[in-house]
C-alpha cells in the first residue's frame, strides 16, 4: 500500500492531510510524523546521557507544575556558579595587573616584555564583554512608535520592570537583554513573529520578555555568561595552532600537545558553568511564561507558544514569497494568510513532533510542548492588560517603515543565500 492511495502504509487508516503544502502523516500510528528527523545510531553512553537529561528536564517541569506559587530565586548550584564566575573575573584582573606590574618593574629587561605582554593580552582576551546591538536590528525611537512604547511602558509598570529601548529584527522571535557598559535594558521584537500574533498574544509576548528583567534573570546571567565567554576565549587562544618551521616540527608537535591539554581546563570550566546555570535558566523561562500569562492571559500564552512551533515553516513561506519578488506589503499579508490556512491536523503534527524531540538540559528554553502543558495545568489567568484590535492596528501603522525595512533585509538575505 502506498501513501499516494490516501491511506497509511503502516496501519491502513485514511490520511487526513489533503493539502499538498503540508506533510502527509498518520495521526493514528505517527507514520511520516517528522520527515526531517534523521536516523542515528546512539552509543550506550549517548543513550544514558539522553535518558538522564530527559529525567532532569521532566523533573523540573513537574516541580514547577506542582508548586503553589512561582517566585524568582536561585538554587544552590546557581549561587555557586556566580561565586566561581566572580573568581574568574578576579583572576582575569589579577593576570592583567601582574602583566602591567612586570612591564613597569622590569621595563629595562627586554626578556621580561614578552611574558608581561602575553599576560596582558590573555587578560584582554578574557575581559568581560557587555554586549552590543546587532547590526541587523533596527532601533525604534519613542517618537517613531509612541503607541508601541506606551504599551511597553504600561506592561513594564504592571510588572515593576524598567524603562526599555525597543528594536526590531527579521527573526521569528523576541528577546530581552542588556547592552553596553551601563547595561541598558533592551527589548528586541522580531517582526515576522509580531506580524502573526493577535492583540492579546502580543501583550503576552511583551509580558514574557519584560518578565526576564523582573525575575532578575538577565542580571544573574551577566556575570556568569561573561565568565563563560572569557573561558571560551582562553580555550581558543590555547587551542590555536602553533606554526613552526619544518626543522622544528618536533617542538611544534610538543607545543601543540601541551597547549591543547591546557585548553581543556577553561573549556571544561566554561561548559560546567553553562550547564549548572541552564536549569535555573529554564526555570526562569517558566516564570516568564507565568508573567506573560498574567499580562495577556493564559490562553494567549498557549496560543503564542503554538504559533512558535510554526516558525520555520512561516519563514520558509516568506522566503518563497521574497524570491517571487512580491511587494513588501504583500509579504506580510502572505505570512498571515499562511498561518490562517494551517489545518488542525498540521497543528497536531507540530505538537507531536515537539513532544517527541529529545528533552535536553543544555537548552536555554524548556521544550515548547512542556511550556504549553504547564500553561494549561497552572491556574488560568485573565489578562491584566487588554489590547484592543484598534490599538494593535495603530501600532502596526507606526511600524510600517520598520516592516518595509525588515522586508528589504529579508529579501537581501534570501538573495545572499541563493547566490552565495
Amino acid at each position: 500500500m502506498q501513501a499516494g492511495d490516501g491511506r497509511c502504509p503502516e496501519c491502513g487508516v485514511g490520511l487526513r492531510t489533503t493539502d499538498p503544502r503540508f506533510v502527509k502523516w498518520c495521526d493514528r500510528c505517527d507514520w511520516g510524523l517528522d520527515p526531517s528527523k534523521q536516523p542515528t545510531k546512539d552509543t550506550r553512553v549517548a543513550r544514558y546521557r539522553r535518558r538522564a537529561e530527559e529525567r532532569l528536564v521532566r523533573s523540573l517541569f513537574e516541580e514547577v507544575r506542582d508548586r503553589q506559587e512561582l517566585k524568582p530565586g536561585r538554587d544552590l548550584a546557581s549561587v555557586g556558579a556566580t561565586v566561581v564566575a566572580a573568581a574568574i573575573h578576579l583572576l582575569t584582573l589579577a593576570v592583567f595587573v601582574t602583566g602591567v606590574w612586570m612591564l613597569v618593574a622590569w621595563w629595562r629587561n627586554p626578556f621580561a616584555w614578552f611574558p608581561a605582554l602575553a599576560l596582558i593580552g590573555v587578560a584582554i582576551a578574557m575581559r568581560p564583554r557587555f554586549g552590543k546591538l546587532d547590526g541587523d536590528v533596527r532601533r525604534l525611537e519613542r517618537d517613531d512608535a509612541p503607541r508601541l512604547y506606551a504599551l511597553v511602558d504600561r506592561i513594564s509598570a504592571e510588572l515593576g520592570g524598567p524603562r526599555l529601548e525597543v528594536v526590531v529584527s527579521a527573526d521569528f522571535n523576541a528577546t530581552a537583554g542588556r547592552y553596553g557598559i551601563r547595561q541598558r535594558p533592551i527589548l528586541e521584537i522580531g517582526l515576522p513573529l509580531w506580524n502573526v500574533l493577535g492583540p492579546q498574544e502580543r501583550a503576552e509576548l511583551l509580558g514574557h520578555e519584560i518578565g526576564h528583567f523582573v525575575n532578575h534573570d538577565q542580571r544573574h546571567r551577566l556575570i556568569v555568561f561573561t565568565a563563560v565567554q572569557g573561558m571560551g576565549q582562553l580555550h581558543y587562544l590555547l587551542n590555536g595552532r602553533v606554526h613552526w618551521d619544518e626543522d622544528l616540527a618536533f617542538f611544534s608537535a610538543v607545543a601543540r600537545t601541551v597547549l591543547r591539554g591546557l585548553s581543556a581546563i577553561p573549556y571544561a570550566l566554561g561548559t560546567a558553568l553553562m550547564l549548572v546555570t541552564l536549569r535555573a535558566g529554564q526555570y526562569a523561562e517558566y516564570l516568564a511564561d507565568q508573567l506573560g500569562s498574567r499580562i495577556g492571559s493564559s490562553q494567549a500564552t498557549v496560543r503564542g507558544l503554538e504559533i512558535a512551533l510554526l516558525g520555520t515553516a512561516s519563514l520558509r513561506t516568506m522566503d518563497t514569497a521574497v524570491r517571487r519578488q512580491v511587494h513588501p506589503d504583500e509579504l506580510w499579508r502572505i505570512q498571515r494568510e499562511h498561518l490562517a490556512s494551517v489545518p488542525p491536523i498540521e497543528w497536531e503534527r507540530l505538537k507531536r513532533v515537539a513532544a517527541k524531540r529529545d528533552l535536553r538540559v543544555d537548552e536555554s528554553h524548556p521544550p515548547t510542548h512542556l511550556r504549553i502543558e504547564l500553561a494549561k495545568a497552572r491556574p488560568q489567568l485573565a489578562a491584566a492588560v487588554v489590547v484592543g484590535r484598534t490599538e494593535s492596528e495603530l501600532i502596526d501603522k507606526e511600524l510600517a517603515p520598520a516592516y518595509a525595512q525588515i522586508a528589504k533585509d529579508l529579501r537581501e538575505q534570501s538573495l545572499r543565500d541563493l547566490y552565495y
